[in-house]
């Protein structure tokens, strides 16, 4: 079984290539950014949120995603301090879910998560993939998609890892600066070479 990361910088489109390989292949993909959701509203992180943060980070009961991500897209102790409240979480949550799915005999799962090299996990898959795109892209598309300012995509960009920095890490390279077709063009190609050194 082979265990593959997926990765990229905010805006570069990997939820995209992600969408593309579950359109494209039956490889089950785990998705970090769901499970850091779903962990957000367990008691464990509602606990640890508070007291980090305090009310401001909370709508009623419920954790208030947008105001957090204000908080911690602007300082990076803030950022560090919710990644150590929900990073174990996830972690736990993805390796239950690795183990189902291996158990049920797929010879390729895929794990989507945004902050693999940040978080160092990179030893915990057999191969990453970057999802590459130039910062100035990426932050036109958080601009044409999610609404942001130029500024805040900007400090977003910024906050995490350099994408050029992400790209000597990486096994395989996405690019995803031109069409959709060129990129599903270019999953197609990425996914076959791994289908072919897996035997899947």
């Amino acid at each position: 079984m082979a265990f593959i990361g997926i990765t990229g910088g905010i805006g570069t489109g990997k939820s995209t290539v992600s969408s593309i390989i579950r359109q494209k292949y039956s490889f089950p993909i785990i998705d970090a950014d769901e499970l850091s959701r779903a962990a957000s509203k367990s008691i464990e992180a509602k606990e640890g949120i508070r007291a980090a943060f305090g009310s401001i980070a909370f709508d009623g009961d419920d954790v208030d995603r947008k105001a957090l991500a204000d908080i911690v897209f602007s300082n990076e102790e803030s950022r560090k301090t919710l990644e150590s409240i929900i990073h174990p979480i996830v972690a736990r949550q993805a390796a239950e879910m690795k183990a189902e799915l291996e158990a049920e005999g797929n010879k390729i799962i895929f794990y989507d998560v945004p902050l693999l090299f940040e978080a160092g996990l990179e030893g915990d898959v057999d191969k990453t993939i970057l999802v590459y795109s130039s910062n100035d892209i990426a932050a036109q598309r958080l601009v044409d998609y999610r609404g942001m300012d130029i500024a805040d995509a900007t400090r977003r960009i910024k906050s995490q890892m350099d994408i050029d920095e992400k790209a000597s890490k990486a096994d395989i390279i996405v690019y995803n600066d031109s069409s959709i077709a060129d990129l599903e063009g270019i999953v197609v190609f990425a996914i076959d070479m791994l289908i072919q050194e897996y035997g899947a």
